[in-house]
């Protein structure tokens, strides 16, 4: 009875352990992926500063967080306000 029971919990623990594996998986997976859309955003970053001639960490200020749409039209870049602050105030 007593080993019957250690078998069903043993089972039990290996079953949330596979269950945990799979989500650690899923983290890195995510966690990578997250990695390489900030480093092909910084280069996207890098490029446009170096054409606009402003620092790539202010251009980024400046700019929405990747994962933000930014309007397209009209387009409207505030030099009194970029030129106190990198974002733009109401």
């Amino acid at each position: 009875m007593v080993t019957n029971e250690y078998a069903k919990i043993t089972n039990e623990y290996a079953e949330i352990a596979n269950e945990y594996a799979e989500i650690a998986n899923e983290y890195v997976e995510i966690t990578n992926e997250y990695a390489e859309i900030t480093n092909e955003y910084s280069e996207i970053a890098n490029a446009i500063a170096s054409v606009v001639e402003v620092d790539a960490d202010r251009l980024a200020q400046m700019l929405p967080p990747f994962d933000v749409e930014m309007q397209h039209e009209p387009i409207r870049l505030c030099g009194a306000c970029y030129g106190k602050a990198p974002r733009h105030r109401k």
